[in-house]
Protein backbone atom coordinates (compact mmCIF):
# COMPACT_ATOMS: atom_id res chain seq x y z
CA UNK A 1 0.00 0.00 0.00
CA UNK A 2 2.92 2.32 0.73
CA UNK A 3 4.11 1.92 -2.87
CA UNK A 4 0.76 3.20 -4.20
CA UNK A 5 1.17 6.43 -2.23
CA UNK A 6 4.38 7.09 -4.15
CA UNK A 7 2.57 7.01 -7.50
CA UNK A 8 -0.63 9.05 -7.05
CA UNK A 9 -0.92 10.05 -10.71
CA UNK A 10 -0.76 6.43 -11.89
CA UNK A 11 -3.37 5.39 -9.32
CA UNK A 12 -5.57 8.34 -10.31
CA UNK A 13 -5.31 7.49 -14.03
CA UNK A 14 -6.18 3.85 -13.38
CA UNK A 15 -9.15 4.91 -11.26
CA UNK A 16 -10.41 7.31 -13.94
CA UNK A 17 -10.07 4.62 -16.63
CA UNK A 18 -12.00 2.12 -14.51
CA UNK A 19 -14.75 4.62 -13.67
CA UNK A 20 -15.15 5.60 -17.33
CA UNK A 21 -15.28 1.92 -18.27
CA UNK A 22 -18.00 1.24 -15.67
CA UNK A 23 -20.00 4.24 -16.87
CA UNK A 24 -19.78 3.03 -20.46
CA UNK A 25 -20.78 -0.50 -19.44
CA UNK A 26 -23.76 0.73 -17.44
CA UNK A 27 -25.03 2.95 -20.23
CA UNK A 28 -24.78 0.60 -23.18
CA UNK A 29 -21.68 -1.55 -23.26
CA UNK A 30 -18.03 -1.14 -24.10
CA UNK A 31 -18.16 -3.61 -26.98
CA UNK A 32 -20.99 -1.81 -28.79
CA UNK A 33 -19.27 0.27 -31.47
CA UNK A 34 -22.12 2.75 -31.86
CA UNK A 35 -22.30 3.32 -28.11
CA UNK A 36 -18.54 3.80 -27.93
CA UNK A 37 -18.76 6.40 -30.72
CA UNK A 38 -21.48 8.18 -28.74
CA UNK A 39 -19.15 8.14 -25.72
CA UNK A 40 -16.32 9.80 -27.65
CA UNK A 41 -14.29 7.00 -29.20
CA UNK A 42 -11.74 8.04 -31.78
CA UNK A 43 -13.18 8.17 -35.29
CA UNK A 44 -11.11 9.98 -37.90
CA UNK A 45 -13.98 11.31 -40.06
CA UNK A 46 -15.64 12.82 -36.97
CA UNK A 47 -12.36 14.36 -35.79
CA UNK A 48 -11.74 15.86 -39.24
CA UNK A 49 -15.25 17.36 -39.12
CA UNK A 50 -14.40 19.20 -35.91
CA UNK A 51 -15.09 16.74 -33.10
CA UNK A 52 -11.62 17.34 -31.66
CA UNK A 53 -12.66 16.27 -28.16
CA UNK A 54 -12.42 12.67 -29.41
CA UNK A 55 -8.62 12.99 -29.41
CA UNK A 56 -8.82 13.36 -25.61
CA UNK A 57 -11.84 11.21 -24.71
CA UNK A 58 -10.61 8.20 -26.66
CA UNK A 59 -7.66 7.90 -24.26
CA UNK A 60 -10.02 6.73 -21.53
CA UNK A 61 -12.25 4.36 -23.52
CA UNK A 62 -11.58 0.63 -23.73
CA UNK A 63 -13.33 -1.92 -25.93
CA UNK A 64 -14.12 -4.73 -23.48
CA UNK A 65 -12.77 -5.86 -20.11
CA UNK A 66 -9.69 -7.54 -21.59
CA UNK A 67 -8.61 -4.30 -23.26
CA UNK A 68 -9.10 -2.40 -19.99
CA UNK A 69 -7.34 -5.05 -17.90
CA UNK A 70 -4.33 -5.29 -20.17
CA UNK A 71 -3.90 -1.53 -20.45
CA UNK A 72 -4.28 -0.97 -16.69
CA UNK A 73 -1.75 -3.70 -15.92
CA UNK A 74 0.77 -2.10 -18.27
CA UNK A 75 -0.05 1.34 -16.85
CA UNK A 76 0.51 0.09 -13.31
CA UNK A 77 3.86 -1.52 -14.11
CA UNK A 78 5.28 1.13 -16.44
CA UNK A 79 3.49 4.07 -14.82
CA UNK A 80 5.23 3.42 -11.52
CA UNK A 81 8.62 3.66 -13.17
CA UNK A 82 7.73 6.64 -15.35
CA UNK A 83 6.16 8.62 -12.52
CA UNK A 84 9.20 7.99 -10.35
CA UNK A 85 11.58 9.05 -13.15
CA UNK A 86 9.69 12.11 -14.39
CA UNK A 87 7.89 13.35 -11.31
CA UNK A 88 4.13 13.66 -10.94
CA UNK A 89 3.37 16.66 -13.16
CA UNK A 90 5.75 15.83 -16.01
CA UNK A 91 4.46 12.25 -15.96
CA UNK A 92 0.83 13.40 -16.24
CA UNK A 93 1.76 15.70 -19.13
CA UNK A 94 3.68 12.85 -20.78
CA UNK A 95 0.69 10.49 -20.37
CA UNK A 96 -1.77 12.97 -21.86
CA UNK A 97 0.57 13.99 -24.69
CA UNK A 98 1.20 10.33 -25.53
CA UNK A 99 -2.54 9.72 -25.68
CA UNK A 100 -3.00 12.52 -28.17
Amino acid sequence: MEELKKQPVTVFLILINILVFLAVELTGGSEDTMHMLQCGAGYTPAIIQGEYYRIFTSMFLHFGPQHLGNNMLVLLVLGEKMEKALGHIKYLIFYLASGV
